[in-house]
């Protein structure tokens, strides 16, 4: 049977290359070069840009968005970069691609991108694609952000904050790292919630996390649950717990033991209301709005470069 959202596959011939020279503690350049030989090699011409700074970052990848000769546009850093490229490219139907070159790489993860460069730039040249969802943040203010991984605001957002501050170890020891580094702060986090719309409640957590995917962190297993395809957010809340408790159960949910812990609590919705007092919300591995916030995930919206 058909997927009713599949798409006809296309060649690439020509795609925009945007990295982040600080990325994966500054591997990302040495990955984007190895790529853009590969590509090349393939007859694939790769217009590229470099930029430390987030304004030029997105205003070039909107006008590569609006460039008919640009059949993709390529990232090459970590989730951070990614998400600054999501906002001018979700819902545009242009193809999107990961060179993973980041610390967490939790979207390359979902989708099965090889983290070596050379192999995800294969996937560039073979083309094939699908659409997945992609969550959408909204403020009162106005302000709105799509994001590709997990939304968190709780201890979870904390160890993130700690860990983009970590330079070694890379990858999930990091965020194990911070999280010891974060028990010694750890405390009941006011936390207001409605899902599909039914009902406000006020609980007591420590973590929070709306996902698109299942990882963040660098691996860490929060939302099992969570499929990219099927237009709902996963939802895990995790109950206040007193520093005991926090020692032996919150290692657990990091190690994909949720099932262990009776004080998680896992959803599924169309859209979720959340407010945790105190905190900004934390998505794709960045700070990046303050809360209260209305998010719902907006089916089908990233045609995402992927493997077969």
């Amino acid at each position: 049977m058909t997927d009713p959202h599949s798409r006809p596959q296309s060649p690439i011939r020509r795609i925009a290359l945007i990295t982040n020279p600080v990325a994966g503690l500054g591997s990302s350049m040495d990955a984007a070069r190895r790529a853009t030989e590969f590509l090349a090699n393939r007859g694939i011409d790769v217009v590229s840009i470099a930029s430390y700074l987030p304004l030029t970052t997105s205003l070039r990848t909107r006008e590569f968005v609006a460039d008919p000769t640009i059949d993709a546009i390529v990232v090459c850093g970590g989730d951070g970069l990614i998400n600054l490229a999501l906002q001018e490219v979700v819902g545009t139907g242009k193809l999107f691609g990961v060179i993973p070159a980041g610390t967490g790489n939790d979207l390359a993860r979902e989708y099965s991108i090889p983290f070596d460069p050379r192999a995800a730039a294969s996937l560039i040249v073979d083309g094939h694609h699908d659409s997945v969802d992609v969550g959408l943040m909204s403020h009162a203010n106005g302000e709105e952000r799509y994001f590709a991984t997990i939304m968190c605001a709780g201890v979870d957002s904390m160890i993130n904050d700690r860990a983009n501050q970590i330079r070694w170890p890379k990858g999930n020891s990091r965020y194990l790292l911070a999280l010891g580094i974060e028990f010694a702060r750890l405390r009941p986090l006011r936390t207001t919630i409605r899902i599909d719309g039914k009902g406000t409640h006020h609980v007591p957590t420590i973590l929070n996390a709306i996902a698109i995917t299942k990882t963040y962190g660098g691996g860490i297993m929060m939302c099992p649950h969570a499929n990219p395809r099927d237009g709902l957010l996963s939802i895990s809340l995790v109950e206040t717990l007193n520093r005991l408790e926090a020692i032996s159960k919150v290692p657990k949910v990091f190690l994909h033991r949720l099932e262990e812990v009776p004080e998680v609590h896992m959803y599924r919705a169309h859209s979720v209301d959340i407010e945790v007092s105190g905190l900004d919300a934390f998505a794709d591995g960045e700070r990046l709005m303050p809360m209260p916030l209305h998010i719902e995930c907006v089916p089908r919206a990233l045609n995402l470069i992927m493997a077969r």
